[in-house]
């Protein structure tokens, strides 16, 4: 993210707030599949 923001790519960028999480705001795993190790999310296209 920071190098994002110190390259041209961000120039236009104002007001913005950006969360560097890991995706954990938008987790979609169901709470019962939180519990393994590597759970599937409900969207996933390719559930191997």
């Amino acid at each position: 993210m920071v190098l994002f923001l110190a390259s041209e790519a961000s120039r236009y960028m104002t007001g913005q707030t950006l969360y560097v999480d890991g995706g954990y705001l938008v987790d979609s795993t169901p709470t019962d599949l939180k519990k393994y190790d590597h759970p599937v999310t409900p969207d996933d296209p390719d559930p191997r």
